[in-house]
């Protein structure tokens, strides 16, 4: 499924290149647009595809957390991974345009949209471990 792997690339390059942000001037510039490329990308993937009706069913069955302890597994991943990207992009762009008002306000966007280096690797390697260890055990 091209729509998957387009974002879970754009999602985990928007991460490397955030983690590398103070390391060079290319990667501070790359990261905002990554992440901007990371929502508008998939988007224009899924409007473009033949089998809308597929992508639409396959993320509303990460809503129904039932079957085996793996798929449920996978599940969840999948909704950690979602629902942080959603947070991690609006901090990261209240972060970027100085939206944030206050001191407070700040300090709370600033660590949900760092808590990337622990939430992104964990969810992720969560949802490929079960993908994965569900798909060898079809073979």
């Amino acid at each position: 499924m091209r729509w998957h792997f387009v974002f879970i690339i754009l999602y985990l390059s928007t991460f490397v290149v955030g983690w590398l942000r103070t390391m060079h001037v290319l990667f501070y510039r790359a990261h905002p647009i990554l992440g901007i490329s990371s929502v508008v990308i998939p988007f224009v993937v899924y409007l473009f595809s033949k089998n809308k009706k597929l992508i639409r069913q396959l993320i509303k069955s990460n809503f129904k957390l039932n079957g085996r302890p793996k798929i449920i597994l996978a599940k969840i991943s999948t909704l950690v991974i979602i629902f942080y990207y959603l947070f991690s992009i609006a901090t990261g762009f209240m972060l970027n345009n100085g939206l944030y008002g206050t001191a407070e306000v700040y300090q709370v966007s600033s660590a949900v949209h760092g808590a990337s280096k622990v939430i992104v690797p964990v969810a992720v390697g969560t949802h490929v471990f079960a993908r994965l260890s569900l798909k060898r055990k079809r073979i």
